[in-house]
């Protein structure tokens, strides 16, 4: 009889089955693989795990459930480029009720999340630029946060735990 897996091993199979699922256009069934993934691992290790089901919801149009996926994410790994893209994604697809929150993502992805990755950082600084053009933040580009911040604090800021504080 062969021996079982570990469970880190379990998680990394259906993390493949769900990004298999998701290129096939079959979401729900990616969730349930991410789903089943989640009881095998935790802690930093379940960020991935997290990110694949927001992007399975996401793809589902369930927004509020694909948003605290994606937050989960971000709370415990505060680097993970598919949970931030993903934040971004849906803020792109809600419009501009979520304008500020996606500026505070796109700075978040320009900055420290894709610092590996120049063309993906130029792209989110390009967005960045744009949207603060549009939204009549200052000079494109000089998006510092003292200069958008009241008093200090930064608007619309989404923490490492993924909520947004300062708003407003």
């Amino acid at each position: 009889q062969l021996p079982t897996m570990s469970e880190a091993q379990e998680a990394t199979s259906l993390l493949k089955a769900a990004a298999v699922a998701m290129r096939e256009g079959q979401p729900r069934k990616a969730l349930d693989a991410a789903k089943r993934a989640l009881d095998c691992v935790e802690g930093k290790e379940a960020a991935p795990v997290h990110a694949a089901c927001g992007a399975a919801l996401l793809e589902m149009s369930e927004y509020e459930l694909a948003e605290k996926a994606f937050r989960t994410a971000i709370g415990l790994q505060d680097t993970n480029m598919t949970a931030w893209r993903g934040l971004a994604r849906l803020y792109e697809e809600e419009g501009e009720d979520r304008a500020e929150e996606l500026l505070e993502v796109y700075e978040e992805l320009a900055g420290r999340v894709c610092v590996d990755k120049p063309a993906e950082r130029a792209k989110f600084g390009a967005k960045r630029d744009d949207l603060a053009a549009r939204l009549g933040l200052g000079h494109p580009g000089d998006l510092s946060r003292e200069s958008r911040g009241k008093g200090g604090k930064e608007r619309g800021r989404v923490d490492a735990k993924g909520k947004a504080n300062g708003k407003g």
